[in-house]
């Protein structure tokens, strides 16, 4: 007896609509489309933390640190426009998602201790971009997350010479 089991089973997926996810996947080095999104979308919730982060802990600041604060906070905002083409780059929609990032750091006492765990934050966004990178081959979404890659990496650095300052 023929059932519609037996026709699922034994049907063959048009071959048309797999060459071309396995030629998406290819171009991209390995990552599909589908890990590039929820990447970028994981980043995107993120940076939007932290641009609310670093605003609230400017006005907290002075001085140097203030400083600091205004230029992170700009990258944040700039790593978020720059995550948005991204995602449209690849054909996705963003999430409209925040991260939690903001509520843990202001529980900590002391902005001593707010700012390593912004810092920790910005190097894991380092970590992510650099998996991403090693395996997006597409010239345009490289650009873009380099550039988010290149501001966090910066700014590790500027806050890890005010945590040294201040230790």
């Amino acid at each position: 007896m023929n059932d519609s089991r037996d026709i699922q089973r034994t049907a063959k997926p048009s071959s048309s609509p797999c060459q071309a996810d396995d030629a998406e996947t290819q171009l991209r080095g390995g990552i599909s489309r589908e890990q590039i999104l929820t990447t970028c979308n994981e980043l995107l919730a993120a940076e939007r933390a932290g641009a609310r982060l670093t605003r609230r802990l400017r006005e907290q600041a002075d001085g140097e640190l203030a400083d600091l604060l205004d230029v992170i906070h700009a990258d944040e905002r700039a790593s978020c426009r720059a995550l948005l083409a991204a995602i449209r780059a690849v054909g996705g929609e963003a999430t409209t998602e925040i991260g939690d990032f903001e509520t843990k750091v202001l529980a900590l006492d002391g902005m001593e201790a707010r700012m390593a765990l912004l810092n920790r934050g910005q190097s894991w966004v380092l970590r992510r971009l650099r998996t991403l990178l090693d395996g997006i081959h597409d010239a345009e979404v490289i650009e873009l997350l380099q550039d988010v890659f290149d501001r966090h990496d910066r700014n590790v650095g500027l806050a890890d010479a005010w945590l040294n300052d201040v230790r």
